[in-house]
């Protein structure tokens, strides 16, 4: 048995297996049966904060249709077979050892007409997404969506199901003192795993080709400086803001851009200033130059004559047609 000492529930009365269902997982009881006069129903469960392990022995015939939930169920089976309506779509599993994914917003219904064990996780999905997005440097906009049915892919049962197997049965001998820490190292553990290994809508943002050494690095300091040209900072400060060192964000910018960072900043504070005076929307060159993060009004008159031809006076004379001021 998995997860003995974790019992939170032992019943052989209808009245409260119904119960546990309608609490527990939002789940309402469709069929219930004896399948002999023994018969019992028990949970052992171990709670994480994204991620719950559950074990259940159901020696019951029943059929449970559950609503909609804020978490997503994989659920793994040891014993029985299970008749399974997700939204519509009907599947039948079979076979010892099979596997199936509960999303959190759709209805479904399980029919174990022999009783049941299994192994069930339950999975936070916004933990999920952070998880994937972590790993891939994207945004995760959209719901993730697994695919139907997975007790046939062995990359999935190999590198999901073994982990998750093993640590029902190796908590058992951890301390209840190491309980927590150990959850939250399983969680980092599982999540890191389906996300890799269960087939979903992001597949192909997982498996992609990798990018280039420290091309996310980059991306997040071009970002970073993009979204605070106007204000006073230091190649230091961009570098500690994307966690690598000065010189080796020196390097990337002179491998992409042949610029270093500061001309990178230096260049897009002089291209905003340009913006400004050629807008109409600036009649003071000095006005621009404080507002573009130059603290020398010389300084930004002598970069602005060596990027663009003029002096910022005469771009600001011509879109105008007035002598500027100052």
């Amino acid at each position: 048995m998995f997860l003995s000492q974790y019992k939170a529930f032992d019943s052989t009365t209808i009245d409260a297996i119904s119960g546990l269902y309608e609490s527990v997982a939002r789940g309402h009881i469709d069929i219930v049966k004896r399948i002999s006069q023994k018969s019992s129903f028990r949970m052992h469960t171990v709670q994480g904060s994204s991620v719950s392990i559950f074990y259940l022995l159901n020696q019951f015939s029943t059929k449970v249709s559950f609503e909609p939930v804020d978490y997503i169920r994989f659920v793994f089976l040891i014993r029985g077979g299970c008749h399974l309506i997700l939204g519509a779509t009907k599947q039948e599993l079979v076979d010892t050892g099979s596997a199936y994914i509960m999303p959190n917003d759709e209805c479904a219904v399980e029919h174990h007409p022999d009783g049941y064990s299994s192994l069930a996780l339950r999975v936070s999905p916004e933990a999920l997404a952070r998880r994937l997005q972590n790993l891939t440097d994207h945004a995760v906009d959209q719901p993730i969506r697994f695919d139907q049915p997975l007790g046939g892919n062995e990359r999935f049962l190999e590198f999901v199901r073994r982990p998750l197997f093993q640590a029902a049965r190796e908590l058992k001998f951890v301390s209840p003192q190491c309980v927590g820490a150990y959850m939250e190292a399983l969680e980092t553990l599982l999540l890191t795993r389906i996300v890799l290994h269960a087939p979903h809508n992001y597949r192909g943002l997982v498996d992609r080709p990798p990018e280039p050494a420290g091309s996310s690095r980059l991306r997040k300091a071009e970002d970073y400086i993009q979204a605070n040209w106007n204000r006073h900072m230091t190649t230091d400060e961009i570098a500690e803001t994307v966690q690598i060192s000065g010189r080796t964000l020196y390097e990337m910018f002179l491998k992409k851009h042949r610029t270093t960072p500061s001309q990178y900043l230096r260049k897009l504070r002089l291209e905003k200033a340009r913006d400004m005076l050629t807008s109409g929307g600036e009649t003071s060159t000095m006005s621009a130059a404080i507002k573009c993060g130059f603290s020398s009004f010389a300084h930004f008159a002598r970069s602005y004559r060596a990027a663009f031809g003029e002096l910022p006076s005469e771009t600001l004379k011509q879109a105008v047609g007035v002598t500027p001021r100052g």
